[in-house]
């Protein structure tokens, strides 16, 4: 699986539409993306109370639409969730909470997903097993389209980069770009 970031000219087009680099990821990749957005599974579905208790939700309701790809005792290793399942969702942090859904989000079936400001509040050692969760569970690319790329570079030095133009993305050798163009953080 080939993991791409973004370096966007202006960050602000992440908000609130994403539509315009959306659809240059998917001229560039010459396919249509499942797309997280925090917004949709950062705080979890309100059903229920327990991880273990969310993460059985989800997978059931993916696996009746056709979509999930792993067994509940798959994902929770893969995903690295096994001490977290007897948490109560609303005591995790933002972050975990997120990661939660992250990982949750990446159960479904697809060819290529495209994530929105999705590292913002994940530790690095989220972030690392975000990426790991990704490479483990397959599919053929992933973009992360972020106010702020650098963290994901960080832990991931062989992120491969795309430069954002008017009218398209272009690979962009890392050591020559210059990763200021994201713009101001959000953090």
């Amino acid at each position: 699986m080939d993991i791409y970031g973004v370096v966007m000219r202006n960050t602000c087009e992440l908000w609130p539409d994403a539509k315009k680099v959306t659809e240059k990821c998917e001229t560039f990749f010459g396919t249509q993306f499942e797309i997280y957005q925090p917004s949709e599974y950062v705080v979890g579905t309100s059903y229920t109370r327990r991880v273990s208790e969310e993460i059985a939700f989800v997978l059931l309701s993916q696996a009746k639409a056709g979509v999930s790809l792993l067994s509940q005792d798959q994902f929770t290793r893969i995903w690295r969730l096994i001490e977290w399942l007897d948490y109560d969702v609303a005591a995790l942090s933002g972050g975990w909470r997120k990661y939660l859904g992250l990982s949750l989000f990446s159960n479904q079936k697809a060819d290529a997903r495209l994530f929105i400001d999705a590292s913002r509040h994940l530790s690095d050692t989220l972030l690392l097993n975000l990426l790991r969760g990704l490479e483990e569970s397959g599919g053929e690319s992933v973009v992360f389209l972020e106010y702020d790329i650098l963290p994901i570079l960080n832990v991931l030095p062989s992120l491969l980069l795309l430069h954002e133009h008017d009218d398209r993305l272009e690979i962009g050798n890392p050591i020559q770009m210059d990763c200021s163009q994201a713009g101001e953080t959000n953090y």
